[in-house]
């Protein structure tokens, strides 16, 4: 199973696609182990801010550190360039406006 299949049956599985973007960092920590301690093993931080990207590399080290079975993506993506920017930075999914 390839790994764009894994996170569309965690997905499907879920129920939801949870999303958020937060400033602080710290809050952004905090919502995501309560959705984590919730059950939520696959969620969207989306790119709506100007801490996103540090934002998100912290998320991906809580993610690496405690939660390995947690799929993190990263939405509101607009250009190739922010694209590559978050892949580099560890999403394991991109969601793009149409």
């Amino acid at each position: 199973m390839t790994k764009k299949e894994t996170v569309l049956d965690a997905i499907v599985a879920q129920g939801s696609l949870p999303l958020f973007y937060f400033d602080d960092q710290e809050v952004s920590l905090q919502i995501t182990r309560t959705l984590y301690k919730a059950g939520i093993r696959v969620f969207e931080y989306t790119n709506h801010g100007s801490q996103a990207l540090d934002n998100f590399i912290e998320l991906k080290k809580l993610q690496q550190a405690e939660m390995p079975d947690l799929y993190l993506g990263i939405g509101t993506i607009k250009t190739v360039d922010q694209a590559e920017t978050f892949l580099s930075a560890g999403a394991d999914f991109v969601v793009a406006p149409v």
